[in-house]
């Protein structure tokens, strides 16, 4: 890979049966993910995603872009930027921006961006993979 070189780009849909199927699964039942009755009490105004839900397309883009090169030794380090509500459209986008010498190792840096349907970004920063 060429540094400018863009993986495929990732979007996914939120829903509340998603947030609720996620809370379901790592037991994270915060009101202000699940109960739309409590959340639009909250400076939020209604139920907003995990983050680590939101978090977690990255793997799956580095999972279809690398498959075990990702699990055997992948690096994240990402901000959260804004919360992710039911009926936003998340855009994961990644681009190698460097290549690195860590470890021993020769790693591939992305910059990544996930953004909701305004082009707003809601996580940001960067992965890095064993080359």
């Amino acid at each position: 890979m060429e540094i400018g070189n863009k993986l495929p780009v990732l979007k996914k849909d939120i829903t509340q049966e998603g947030i609720n199927r996620y809370a379901n699964a790592t037991g994270d039942f915060n009101p202000i993910h699940v109960d739309e009755e409590f959340a639009r009490g909250t400076p939020f105004k209604g139920t907003i995603a995990h983050g680590f839900y939101i978090f977690a397309f990255v793997s799956e883009l580095m999972m279809r872009s690398f498959g075990k090169r990702w699990t055997n030794g992948g690096r994240v380090d990402v901000r959260f930027k804004r919360p992710v509500r039911p009926g936003d459209t998340i855009t994961l986008r990644a681009i190698l921006a460097d290549r690195e010498i860590a470890g021993g190792l020769s790693w591939l840096v992305f910059d990544v961006v996930w953004e909701n349907q305004m082009e707003q970004p809601v996580l940001s920063g960067r992965v890095s993979i064993p080359e």
